[in-house]
């Protein structure tokens, strides 16, 4: 038998990793985008791009919002130096 390797080829993002979700997560998709095409399906047309547009605006603030997070989270700090104090010169 022979297994698949783990690793993609495909180059990530320094400080990403690929995506993971699970069942659970699927399922709460689905079932989300089903309510939102029967919402979409009895309401008029003006009103349905409405709601369109309000969820995409909330899914680019979570995402952009998460992304943020994850690069500062995964961004090597500099370490901090404390000042000396400066040396003067006596004539």
């Amino acid at each position: 038998m022979v297994r698949a390797s783990r690793q993609s080829s495909a180059p990530s993002v320094a400080g990403l990793g690929p995506p993971r979700f699970g069942l659970r997560g699927l399922l709460w998709t689905i079932t989300t985008l089903a309510m939102l095409f029967a919402l979409l399906a009895s309401i008029g047309a003006i009103s349905a791009l409405m709601v369109i547009l309000l969820a995409l605006l909330v899914a680019a603030h979570v995402l952009g919002n998460w992304l943020g997070t994850t690069l500062q989270n995964n961004t090597p700090r500099p370490t901090v130096r404390t000042p000396q104090p400066r040396q003067t010169r006596t004539p």
